[in-house]
């Protein structure tokens, strides 16, 4: 298929620059953009930031989880006066 584009400078310095690397012609170069921006599958990262939380206890032991729980609302009432 025969066709005229219009290509921004950018675009046409990385076809000219496909052809002297790669000693393809400007229908080449063209064709083959074309076929590696269609076969290159998008991508999205998906990696969030990650935090150390720092147990404060063994999180295998329970009964210590629970105490300190405990101990934490004992105080917060003792603060608010209950």
């Amino acid at each position: 298929m025969r066709t005229t584009i219009t290509l921004t400078p950018d675009a046409d310095a990385i076809i000219r620059r496909a052809m002297a690397e790669r000693g393809l012609t400007f229908k080449e170069a063209v064709n083959d953009a074309i076929l590696r921006s269609s076969a290159t599958p998008s991508t999205v990262d998906l990696t969030w930031p990650t935090y150390d939380l720092e147990f404060r206890f063994d999180p295998t032991k329970s009964s210590e989880a629970l105490a300190a729980l405990d101990d934490e609302d004992a105080v917060a009432k003792l603060e608010r006066g209950a």
